[in-house]
């Protein structure tokens, strides 16, 4: 029977952690620096994003999969936790799991609703300034064209 309890107990043995709670937020933040510095979205260019935070973490051994495999749980995480919030059922273990879901949801949260607007707002300007350009450089052309022709006349 002792054998049996062995077993039993080794079978609820959680896995070692890699991420600490510290490098969450450590990656939850850089998240959000990298969109914010960049305008874009960290998590469609991951390769870069590994490579300028993988130094950041505790952990010194990380590979790209496992920095996307911990993004997409903290993701899973959140949406699971915001579930609960708008069912009013959210409650933290920690000040930790509530720091982390309010990082999460500037990150995650902006994907839908004001976030959205700003970002097109931004790149409606971007467009509004290169229109601007390219109608400078045409009237440019335009005045050189007639130049052109003047000459030949």
């Amino acid at each position: 029977m002792a054998g049996n309890q062995k077993q039993s107990s080794s079978q609820m043995v959680k896995p070692k952690r890699l991420f600490s709670p510290d490098d969450e937020i450590i990656l939850v933040n850089g998240l959000l620096d990298f969109k914010s510095r960049t305008g874009i979205d960290p998590t469609k260019i991951l390769n870069v994003f590994y490579n300028a935070h993988k130094h950041s973490v505790s952990v010194k051994t990380t590979t790209q999969k496992q920095f996307r495999d911990k993004i997409c749980k903290l993701k899973q995480k959140y949406k699971e936790n915001l579930k609960k919030k708008k069912q009013g059922s959210l409650i933290f273990a920690d000040r930790h799991e509530e720091n982390l879901f309010e990082l999460s949801n500037e990150f995650w949260g902006g994907e839908n609703g004001a976030d959205n607007m700003r970002m097109n707002v931004l790149k409606r300007a971007e467009l509004d300034r290169r229109c601007v350009q390219l109608k400078v450089q045409e009237e440019k052309l335009r005045l050189q064209r007639a130049l052109l022709v003047e000459e030949h006349v």
